[in-house]
């Protein structure tokens, strides 16, 4: 993922001989100006990662054995913050344009729901509400640039397709 001021990518990688961690590679004019650094060194595998319309934070999910959570970095460096818990196994986190709301998938009982939460500096900031049913599963979300709609890949009965909700 490319900062919103585009001078920082973010972007998974085993180099180094470590577990697939989150790096960045500053830029300058579109080029890099300088190595690559480690951001993450959990264990497991930080992945999906993607900025906050400020470029202050980073969210991304992490994959220990079978679970699933969404965490939260800040750009700069320091300590990741879990945002999602519980049961179900939590990715692909998507952050709203106004940077007030995580959009994610949380999969759990054989369904894969669509999820938003509030966050403010870089923590959970309320509880999360399902913006899609129980009957269709939904994954990759995307949020329109107004912030009003949210576009995922989704399925019912076997058949996928794009599909749209407020």
């Amino acid at each position: 993922a490319i900062s919103p001021d585009n001078g920082r990518i973010v972007f998974t990688s085993d180099r180094g001989a470590f577990n697939y961690n989150l790096w960045i590679l500053p830029l300058r004019d579109g080029k890099p100006s300088d190595p690559p650094y480690r951001l993450t060194n959990p264990p497991g595998i930080g992945t999906h990662a993607a900025f906050s319309a400020d470029g202050n934070w980073i969210v991304y999910y992490r994959v220990i054995g079978e679970t699933r959570h969404v965490w939260i970095v800040p750009a700069r460096g320091g300590q990741p913050v879990q945002f999602t818990d519980g049961e179900s196994r939590d990715y692909h986190p998507a952050w709203s344009p106004d940077g007030a709301n995580i959009a994610y998938c949380a999969e759990d009982q054989d369904r894969v729901r669509l999820m938003v939460a509030p966050v403010k500096d870089g923590r959970r900031a309320g509880p999360a509400r399902p913006v899609t049913g129980p009957d269709l599963f939904a994954v990759s979300p995307a949020w329109s640039r107004d912030g009003r709609t949210l576009a995922f890949c989704g399925g019912k009965d076997n058949a996928g397709e794009v599909w749209t909700v407020p």
